[in-house]
């Protein structure tokens, strides 16, 4: 676990941080994997999919959908947003931080992969909203719905194109 956790801390260090690759990792002496393994260690696939036509794809399943993002493994949005005319409920600082809890929460959940097999989504319920995220390759396909969107259906159809996209 503690690999991961380096490697997470390691991609928010570097993307508020505008020093130099080498010169914030010899800065931060917790993690030493990095030194070693460098940018190879990260596990990024080499396999891409279609940004746009994923964000489509899903923002037309159900009217419910408030808000379909693509986040890579640093926490950035880089493709997707808002449906639009729905106002989001927190403000881009908060959007950023968010998004960049998600990456980490994704990346410590890889930590159980061997025992308990790979994660195909998971949701959380709040009282305003309910949220998915579907990790894929090395992003992480993250939405909003309305509370009483038909979340079941919604999670079905992802899983069958996802599986289709990454045959």
């Amino acid at each position: 676990m503690r690999s991961h956790v380096c490697k997470v801390l390691y991609l928010l260090i570097v993307q508020n941080s505008l020093l130099d690759l080498k010169v914030i990792i010899h800065l931060h002496p917790i993690m030493p994997e990095l030194q070693r393994e460098g940018l190879n260690g990260m596990n990024l696939s080499k396999k891409k999919f279609d940004f746009k036509s994923t964000y489509e794809f899903i923002l037309g399943l159900d009217e419910k959908i408030r808000f379909v993002g693509i986040i890579n493994d640093l926490g950035r949005l880089v493709y997707g947003g808002m449906r639009p005319g729905v106002i989001s409920l927190e403000n881009e600082t908060e959007s950023v931080k968010m998004y960049m809890e998600f990456a980490l929460i994704s990346k410590l959940h890889t930590d159980f992969d061997s025992k308990l097999g790979e994660v195909l989504y998971s949701m959380t319920v709040r009282k305003k909203i309910k949220m998915l995220s579907f990790p894929v390759l090395d992003h992480l396909i993250r939405l909003s719905l309305e509370t009483d969107a038909d979340h079941e259906r919604i999670i079905a159809n992802i899983l069958a194109y996802l599986k289709k996209i990454q045959e």
